[in-house]
This record gives C-alpha cells, sequence and structure tokens, in this order.
C-alpha cells in the first residue's frame, strides 16, 4: 500500500457484503471456536454446580429423606405393636363381657330380689359319744372335729352340689352361690343354709342336701370313725340381703365398666388407624432426593450457549479486525477512493 493511502478505519462506509463473505470463509475457525467455549463454560458451569449448591442441597435433602424415613418406620412399628395390643385387649374385654352377661342372666342369685331372699336352714349336730376314762394314762382321740370337717367338705364337695344340681336343671357354680355350709368345732354343730327366690324352691333344695349328708352318713363312719348327725333345728323365712344388693349393684357396674372399656379401646383404634394414615400419607408424599440433574443441566445449557456465542463473537470480532486492517479492496469504489486515480474499468 502507499503511505499516503487512508486507514481503512477512517473510512465511513464499511463493504458489508465483502465482510459477511470474508467471515463465512471462516466458518471451520467459528465453530471450532464456538464449541470450544461451549464445552469450556458449560465444564465450567457443571463443576460449579456440583461442587456446591447442588451436593450441599442434595447431600442435607438426603439427610432430611432417612430421618423421615427411621422416624416412619419406628412409626409403623409402634403402630403394629399398639395394634396388637388394642386387638387383644378388645378380645380379653369381649370374652369378660361375654362372660359378664352370661353369668348376669344365668346366675340364681344374681337375680334374687335383695328385698325378698327365702332362707332355708338346717342346724345338724354331730356326737361320737366320746367320753375321757378316768384314771387312764392313755385316751382314745376325740374324733368328733373329724367327722364334723367331714361333712361339711363332702356337702362342699364339686361331685355333691353337681348331683343336686342336676336335680333343679342348674349349673353347680349357680347352685354353689345359694348354698351356705359353716361348722363350729366348739358347739358341733354343722349348719346348712339355702337361698332362693321362693320358700318352696330354698325347702327343696335343703331336703336335697340333707339326704345327701344321710349318704354320707356310712361312708363317714368307715373312713373317720362311728358317729351321730341328727337335724336338731329347720327353718325357713323371708329376709333382707344388703350384701346381694351390694354385690348385685357391683355386677352392674363392673358390666358397665366393661362396656366402657371396649368402647374407649374401639375409639383408640380408630385413632390409631387415623394417626397412621396420616402418617403414611406424609411419608408417601416424601419424594427421595436425587442429585439436581435437572438444575445442573440448566446451568450447562446456559453457560454453553454463552460460551457457544463468545465463540462465534470472538472469531467474527477477530476476523472483522483483520479485514479492516489488510488493506485489501474488494470494488472499484474502494480502489478509487483508496488510490485517488481513476478507474479504467472493472471486471
Amino acid at each position: 500500500m502507499m503511505e499516503n493511502q487512508p486507514a481503512y478505519g477512517q473510512e465511513d462506509e464499511i463493504d458489508l457484503v465483502a465482510l459477511t463473505f470474508t467471515l463465512l470463509r471462516k466458518y471451520r475457525q467459528i465453530l471450532a471456536a464456538a464449541l470450544a467455549c461451549a464445552i469450556i463454560f458449560g465444564a465450567a458451569a457443571w463443576g460449579g454446580a456440583v461442587s456446591q449448591d447442588a451436593q450441599k442441597a442434595y447431600e442435607s435433602d438426603l439427610a432430611e429423606y432417612n430421618r423421615k424415613k427411621e422416624s416412619y418406620e419406628a412409626a409403623k412399628q409402634q403402630y403394629s405393636l399398639d395394634i396388637a395390643n388394642n386387638e387383644k385387649s378388645q378380645r380379653d374385654t369381649e370374652y369378660a363381657i361375654q362372660k359378664a352377661q352370661e353369668y348376669a342372666e344365668n346366675s340364681v342369685w344374681n337375680n334374687l330380689d335383695p328385698y325378698n331372699v327365702w332362707v332355708a336352714q338346717a342346724d345338724l349336730y354331730v356326737t361320737t359319744n366320746y367320753q375321757i376314762q378316768p384314771g387312764m394314762a392313755y385316751q382314745n382321740p376325740d374324733r368328733t372335729d373329724s367327722v364334723l370337717s367331714a361333712y361339711a367338705s363332702l356337702l362342699g364337695n364339686s361331685s355333691t352340689l353337681s348331683e343336686v344340681a342336676q336335680q333343679f336343671n342348674m349349673q353347680e357354680r349357680y347352685l354353689r352361690e345359694l348354698v351356705t355350709i359353716s361348722s363350729d368345732p366348739d358347739t358341733h354343730l354343722l349348719a346348712i343354709t339355702v337361698m332362693s327366690s321362693s320358700e318352696q324352691t330354698s325347702s327343696n333344695i335343703l331336703t336335697a342336701l340333707l339326704e345327701q349328708v344321710n349318704a354320707m352318713n356310712t361312708n363317714i363312719t368307715a373312713s373317720v370313725g362311728s358317729h351321730t348327725i341328727s337335724v336338731i333345728a329347720q327353718s325357713s323365712y323371708s329376709t333382707v340381703s344388703t350384701d346381694l344388693r351390694d354385690a348385685q349393684t357391683e355386677n352392674s357396674q363392673n358390666l358397665l365398666s366393661l362396656q366402657t372399656q371396649i368402647d374407649q379401646l374401639q375409639q383408640s383404634r380408630t385413632g390409631l388407624d387415623s394417626n397412621f394414615e396420616d402418617t403414611t400419607k406424609e411419608w408417601e408424599s416424601t419424594e427421595e432426593p436425587v442429585l439436581q440433574s435437572t438444575r445442573i443441566s440448566s446451568a450447562v445449557l446456559k453457560f454453553g450457549l454463552i460460551g457457544l456465542l463468545v465463540g462465534i463473537v470472538l472469531v467474527c470480532g477477530v476476523g472483522t479486525v483483520q479485514f479492516l486492517v489488510q488493506g485489501k479492496v474488494y470494488s472499484g469504489k474502494e480502489l478509487r477512493d483508496t488510490c485517488r486515480l481513476p478507474l479504467l474499468g472493472t471486471l
């Protein structure tokens, strides 16, 4: 170029077509630079996101997730234990209610009118004709107490009461509540008392027990000793039993208490189910954390695009500068303006 040639940068106009074609010829360099910058920027964004924000957030979320998981597993185990205990308590209470209702319906004693109880009573005297031998160092043993105890024991025996209960179409356990047998070693008296709802029934049961006494005589004589037993008093009367009234009230309150208990257990079971259902829903709504690849990918994509643009701009900028300083002309007008000489023609 000539020394008096003006710099291209001093021109008022730039041939954009020529500049465009010049830059297009550098497409390989532009693409290479754009890809290189995109990779560099994307890698920098990936490394920064993983090593700092994403990794810390992931570790924090994972710790919280594990804590919730352990809490749920513990709640699940406790729920299973509570349900098992609740169901067992309900079964036990329902069984107790069933037995209490059965007793309330079938017990003769529990259904007596405490203000009109008929009592039949018999007092029996036992003697063995025991006598102390005067002047004898050795005395025969007095077996009266043994005989008395034998009668009291056999009368209260389950087989004896069962045999009597069958005669009155009654279970032995319910007959046992009506019969009281007591003995007094000092007076050698055996007392049999029978309670019932009517005079006739109480007298009949007492008669059946006295028949059992007569049947025992031979056996006790053979096993314990010779004796005599006789009825010295027998009576039948109506009375008021406050003890029976109190016992019936206690049985009713016990049944009511069992009913209340089963209701509370059922409500407790409903509460356990509801609480565990809420806990389960809360756990199911909890998602296991993952390394936030979406956010990282977005960051990588964003910085990759920025790097791509930077690469394109960088190469285009360098190409533009080269275009401006290299001093080449691409048209007749540029040649005339540059050289200040007339133009003969163009091809």
